[in-house]
């Protein structure tokens, strides 16, 4: 029972010092206090936040065993030892005083004051730690105390008065040595209480469930938590058998076999899957997002990918049918970058749910809505840019090769995409991994897409009409920031190579059209106020035509040979307006040519 109860301790003590975060007032913040307090042996603080007569009755303890595993998480590497009276010739050195990191409340690097403003290690004891402190140097006044670390001495100055203050200086070490021995101190102090992770957070009122598992598997407890009068939260019981129960994958119930069918260079190819309806149901049922523990925005955006490309290791779906493509390559005789193109448009090909897309949520940070397990996404036949591209992700990593998320955080954009490990020179946004978009078909590997406005689709496969019809820059546009996360080492698609100068062309092209485009839809403004002024001076002329008055003669000639020259200015450069949409014609003509054999 004492172990069982070590193990919930520890478990206690999930909160790592990002919990900052952490509005005051919150359960999570209550439980970083609390991590704190056992770090730094305040043991008043640790039965304000963790109810140790009701945890310990919990588990068929008395307090004071609970108390006694709580004091033993922090044993530390430190250890003060005294010189030993007994001098025979086998005789240890220095012996234990019982003075131990168990009783260290914080260590520092410092400086002395003597002028030299040397480094050292500033050592400080709770009370307990200053009580046995104050006896250890009292009876060694004129000798000396030995302070090791993992069992080495580090030093053993003479003691030349009593410390009642509970701090000890270890000096003499240069500014290397000094952070070593802090650093040490620090890291073996908390190591026992890292390794956890928040899973879920329910708070209704007055009570709060907070669901912790252990990173790296599914080992967890659900800490009962009450809200107290001082505006903080404390631990009353824990919860073994609950916490994690919905993270274990169900018995395969409820058969389905779903078909694939998708092209690659012509031939089709077909892989039927077995499929069922627990697991969906069970990813169905799993959170789409990762509570929050502190990270950074970026640690917290790639710890929820995390949560979709990790997947579960009870399920093998995403193993096998990785295995599954690359027996595909292997029998069509396929190189490593025709496999990642072969599994690219199998991804593309899985229809986009555009029902998924026009229900989403608007919000504060623009559309949203909630994300897909690649599991789903096989089990329905569709999905939107994040579902296809961790299913993309997911198998590109099974298969060995390096992948990253390509992230457009901007509410105008909202899209998600993977990267391919691929050289540096070829690849987008000189990250060292060139661009796939799952989206649709038509998406050649490395060609960076614009985002449809409309359907939320992405494609860089975009055939342009004449001058007059073209909308494409209205309906697309380009891709903004990008965040690139989650990257991981792995063989690298090189056949981006092959198309790069073709790449390079078409945006050539693309961009030369669009100048056009803006110097012709000026040109046509242009023309359309001045063929209005060329209207007005006709009525004029007709009007003066007819008048009888005397000086209307006079006013038409001169308005006539103003109407003339206007008039021949005017279909001059509309002469060449015309000329220059034909130029651009042909140059469409061009790009879509190029773009039509580029995807072929």
């Amino acid at each position: 029972m004492l172990k069982i109860t070590a193990s919930i301790i520890i478990l206690l003590l999930v909160v790592s010092a990002g919990f900052v975060y952490y509005f005051t007032g919150t359960p999570e913040y209550s439980l970083y206090e609390l991590r704190n307090a056992i770090v730094k042996n305040e043991n008043a603080k640790v039965e304000k936040y963790l109810n140790i007569e009701s945890v310990a009755e919990n588990f068929g303890e008395s307090p004071a065993q609970s108390r006694e595993w709580i004091d033993s998480m922090n044993t530390s590497i430190l250890e003060i030892k005294e010189e030993n009276p007994e001098k025979s010739k086998d005789a240890e050195v220095y012996i234990s005083t019982g003075l131990s990191g168990k009783y260290l409340k914080d260590v520092s690097t410092t400086y002395s004051n003597n002028g030299t403003a040397s480094p050292e290690v500033s050592l400080k004891f709770n009370d307990k730690g200053t009580e046995l402190f104050a006896e250890i140097t009292k009876r060694n006044i004129n000798k000396k105390l030995a302070i090791f670390l993992n069992g080495i001495l580090v030093i053993d100055p003479v003691v030349q008065t009593e410390i009642t203050n509970g701090e000890a200086v270890i000096s003499g070490q240069d500014a290397n040595r000094v952070k070593l021995i802090v650093d040490s101190i620090s890291e073996e102090k908390i190591s026992m209480l890292n390794g956890f992770k928040i899973r879920k957070s329910i708070t209704d009122k007055d009570g709060a469930t907070i669901t912790i598992i252990k990173t790296g598997n599914n080992n967890g407890f659900d800490l009962i938590m009450t809200k107290m009068d001082g505006g903080y939260w404390r631990v009353d019981k824990i919860n073994t058998k609950t916490g994690t129960d919905n993270t274990i994958i169900p018995a395969p119930e409820g058969e389905k076999t779903v078909t694939f069918d998708w092209r690659y260079k012509g031939k089709g190819h077909t892989l039927h899957e077995k499929l069922y309806d627990s697991y969906y149901k069970f990813y169905n049922s799993l959170p789409a997002q990762s509570n929050f523990n502190g990270e950074s925005m970026i640690g917290e955006l790639e710890k929820t990918n995390e949560m979709f490309i990790n997947g579960n290791t009870d399920d093998k779906t995403i193993n096998e049918l990785a295995q599954s493509l690359k027996n595909i390559g292997e029998k069509n005789k396929l190189n490593e970058n025709q496999l990642v193109e072969l599994v690219s448009t199998f991804v593309q090909t899985i229809p986009y749910d555009t029902e998924k897309f026009n229900n989403r949520k608007a919000g504060l940070g623009g559309y949203s809505e909630k994300i897909t397990y690649p599991y789903e996404v096989l089990y329905g036949n569709k999905g939107v840019c994040q579902d296809k591209s961790y299913l993309a992700y997911s198998l590109l990593k099974d298969l060995g090769y390096g992948v990253s998320i390509f992230l457009f955080p901007d509410p105008a954009d909202n899209h998600m995409a993977i990267g391919v490990k691929c050289p540096v020179e070829y690849s987008n946004y000189d990250s060292g991994y060139c661009f796939i978009e799952t989206t649709s078909l038509g998406n050649k590997i490395g060609a960076t897409p614009s985002l449809s406005k409309e359907f939320g689709t992405a494609t860089s496969k975009i055939e342009l009409t004449d001058f007059s019809n073209d909308s494409t820059e209205s309906d697309y546009s380009p891709l903004g920031k990008i965040e690139i996360l989650n990257k991981i080492d792995g063989l690298s698609y090189t056949g981006v190579i092959d198309t790069f100068n073709t790449q390079k062309e078409l945006a050539s092209l693309i961009t030369t059209i669009r100048s056009m485009d803006r110097e012709l839809n000026d040109s046509r403004n242009d023309l359309k106020d001045r063929d209005a002024e060329i209207g007005k001076m006709v009525e004029r002329l007709n009007k003066l035509a007819k008048s009888s008055d005397a000086s209307a003669y006079n006013d038409y000639n001169s308005l006539y040979s103003k109407y003339k020259k206007t008039y021949s200015n005017f279909e001059k450069d509309r002469k060449d307006f015309n000329n220059k949409i034909a130029t651009r014609n042909q140059l469409n003509t061009k790009y879509n040519n190029l773009l039509r054999s580029f995807y072929q």
